[in-house]
């Protein structure tokens, strides 16, 4: 049985792998097969769920975790060399790291500044870039395809190395699919590089070795790296080494070197810096706060030093012709990153039930009234008008901040509890790491399902297996791109939205609504 669900999954992915080409970049949007793809991942996570229960069944071995791993890599085989499902990301890091190999700060222009070649330019940078792009047709292909490209990168330095040695490493003159090849070929081996983290994690604490699969065969870490390519691979195995380090080993250079892999983590993806206090405390519990206050002052020096190159580039100047809003000088080197953290919001529940508790109805007349909305229409009115004049911040904007500090402020709670017992059991690291991670994601406005890989890869540290059903429940979110295609000017199923607003406000209910009522019930019978 163990074999037959492995070939099951495997086919599956075949299956996957022929459906992507309806996915190209200019394939028509209602033709994409959406239903399709993610019931064949739905099934897949069924099944590799199955396969965890059954091989933990199994007497631990050395031997099983490499079956494990070989079936793993034949996933990724099949699924690496696939067009991107619904996801645009990889052509930001492909020209990103073409940027950075011509010594210029991806973090300086953005993509739009280059590609508009009637807009005058006035710096050899720009220049520069364009005749890059001129003699290479692969290279311009790639720029056309960049998201979102009036605004600057959001990724941090360390993912921009990467990107970099992918575009050294890539020959001239290469089609956009061989480009596509080579850069998810290096997030893959961050991937696999993960899954070797993990399997010592798993070794360390004397986890049974078929939790492997719970990483190694997750639909969602196959879809997301092997398919899409997303970087988050490379800031998870920056995560897991710099846990590794501390966990294993008690000497100076160990301590350092695991100080370096947290600064890498931080300038890899920004999310791992939430993680520096349960290290941190942690490791000072175990060896002393001397120690511990070495670690804090090697991980924040890293992270300092290694994060720069996002701050030391001022604005582009002013060009002397063409619309300045979209020009390099209307972004400041933080712009897209600023822009993300402020205005961004996709696929969250709770975050949503608060900003929708404070924003009037005014701000969205087109929408209909909701029933989670329970506070009265006046009285939003009026605190998102007195919080606008304290702030100085345009109203419209209020809800979505004011949302953001809120949820901070429930996250830093919870991190002061997961400190408390990082002191208290500060062998149970990578159970706190999980929670950090899983919270920070949960109570996030960007609910990226690629942005679980970052709780999952701790989840075998879990006390509840429960936590295993996210990752299948976070892939229901590109059906949001289906209604967007099909029924986006439609009411839904009888109901007063239309397209991407049913799937906002019904079925993200949906999706995660029943999760986090079971795993509310069940903590308060804990407690």
């Amino acid at each position: 049985m163990h074999s037959i669900l492995a070939v099951i999954q495997l086919a599956i992915y075949g299956a996957i792998a022929c459906f992507s080409p309806h996915f190209d970049f200019y394939a028509k949007e209602v033709n994409r097969p959406l239903v399709t793809v993610v019931c064949l991942l739905s099934l897949n996570f069924v099944l590799h769920l199955w396969s965890l229960s059954l091989y933990l069944k199994l007497p631990d071995s050395t031997r099983l975790g490499w079956r494990i791993v070989l079936i793993g890599l034949l996933m990724r085989a099949i699924l690496i060399g696939s067009t991107p499902i619904q996801e645009v990301d990889i052509y930001r890091y492909m020209w990103d790291g073409v940027v950075v190999t011509q010594a210029i700060s991806p973090f300086r222009y953005p993509p739009l500044a280059i590609a508009d070649e009637e807009q005058l330019a006035i710096e050899s940078d720009v220049n520069t870039l364009r005749s890059v792009v001129a003699s290479d047709v692969g290279i311009r292909e790639v720029l056309h395809r960049v998201h979102y490209p009036e605004l600057p990168t959001v990724y941090p330095p360390a993912s921009q190395l990467v990107f970099a040695a992918a575009a050294i490493v890539t020959p001239g003159h290469s089609s956009v699919s061989t480009r596509l090849l080579i850069m998810k070929s290096w997030i893959v081996a961050f991937d696999l590089a993960s899954l070797g983290c993990i399997w010592l994690l798993l070794r360390h604490f004397g986890k049974h070795t078929a939790w492997l699969i719970a990483w190694a065969w997750s639909p969602l870490v196959l879809k997301e790296f092997a398919n899409s390519g997303h970087l988050d691979s490379i800031a998870v195995f920056f995560t897991l080494a710099a846990t590794c380090l501390l966990l294993m080993r008690s000497t100076r250079i160990s301590m350092c070197a695991s100080g370096l892999m947290m600064g890498l983590a931080v300038a890899s993806k920004l999310y791992p810096v939430v993680l520096l206090p349960l290290w941190i405390i942690s490791y000072s519990r175990q060896s002393g706060w001397l120690r511990g206050t070495q670690l804090a002052t090697v991980a924040l020096l890293a992270s300092f030093i290694l994060l720069l190159p996002m701050f030391w580039n001022q604005p582009a100047a002013e060009p002397q012709s063409g619309n300045s809003d979209t020009s390099a000088a209307s972004q400041g080197p933080l712009q897209g990153l600023s822009t993300f953290l402020t205005r961004w919001e996709m696929n969250d529940l709770l975050f949503m039930i608060i900003e929708e508790n404070i924003r009037p109805a005014a701000h969205v007349p087109e929408q209909p009234a909701l029933w989670f909305v329970v506070v009265p229409d006046h009285l939003r009115k009026a605190i998102t008008t007195q919080l606008a004049i304290w702030s100085g911040q345009p109203e419209e904007r209020i809800p979505f901040m004011a949302t953001r500090v809120i949820t901070a402020m429930f996250f830093l709670a919870a991190m002061c509890w997961l400190a408390l017992r990082a002191w208290r059991e500060p062998h149970q690291l990578p159970q706190w790491i999980f929670l950090a991670l899983a919270w920070f994601w949960f109570l996030a406005p960007t609910q990226n399902p690629w942005y679980w890989c970052w709780a999952l890869a701790f989840v075998p540290f879990a006390k509840s297996r429960l936590w295993l059903a996210v990752s299948g429940l976070s892939l229901i979110y590109y059906l949001r791109f289906w209604f967007l295609y099909h029924a986006q000017n439609q009411e839904v199923l009888g109901s007063s939205f239309r397209g991407t607003a049913f799937f906002d406000f019904v079925v993200v209910w949906l999706e995660f609504g029943p999760f986090l009522a079971v795993m509310l019930t069940l903590s308060v019978r804990r407690s």
